[in-house]
């Protein structure tokens, strides 16, 4: 009994050893954070902060590389079409207000609470960084646990306040789940408003 004990814990050691040796393969060469918009911007911004801090954190390069064009798109395409191995990311912006007051302007109120008979108003700004589909899980959960400690750090909280940001943390799960629910509610109010694309 204590032999085979030995053995399953021999076994177990072995396979967390190996997923450890692989993990910390990555990255085995920069890796390209996509911006679909010119430098300068607020995506740039945040693109670069990322970029600049998780080379800091991971101690390999990684490199902005701005493709503007087609609302994002184009820069959009580069990656999706990218390995997946987690070499190539981008962030991805929307759009603007929110259903709650934010800490960074208290006395400003919301949309809802504007008496406008806009109650139940939301329109999210959100940045999010992505890789290419069949990623690999390992990478994607390093990359967001890296993410997770960076907005936990003063001063990225503190620099994204000066762009008007509340950095959150969060799992790839609840992002999927977000943009999945984002896309929907974005759908159904072009559909429900008659917008029809040329």
């Amino acid at each position: 009994m204590i032999m085979v004990m030995i053995r399953h814990l021999f076994a177990l050691v072995s396979v967390l050893l190996a997923f450890s040796a692989v993990a910390q393969s990555w990255p085995t060469q920069p890796v390209r954070v996509m911006v679909g918009f010119p430098p300068g911007g607020t995506t740039d911004v945040i693109g670069r902060l990322t970029a600049n801090e998780l080379s800091e954190q991971l101690g390999k390069p990684f490199v902005v590389e701005n493709r503007g064009g087609a609302s994002g798109t184009i820069g959009a395409g580069v990656v999706a079409k990218s390995a997946p191995d987690g070499h190539s990311l981008i962030l991805v912006p929307m759009a603007v207000s929110s259903s709650k007051r934010t800490h960074l302007m208290p006395e400003v109120p919301t949309v809802s609470e504007t008496g406008m008979g806009l109650e139940g108003f939301e329109v999210l700004g959100w940045f999010a960084l992505l890789a290419p589909a069949k990623t690999p899980s390992h990478i994607v959960q390093l990359l967001n646990a890296e993410l997770n400690k960076m907005v936990a750090k003063p001063q990225i909280v503190t620099k994204f306040a000066e762009l008007g940001a509340e950095p959150l943390g969060g799992t790839p799960e609840r992002a999927s789940v977000f943009i999945k629910e984002d896309q929907q509610k974005w759908a159904r109010i072009i559909r429900d408003a008659g917008i029809k694309i040329n």
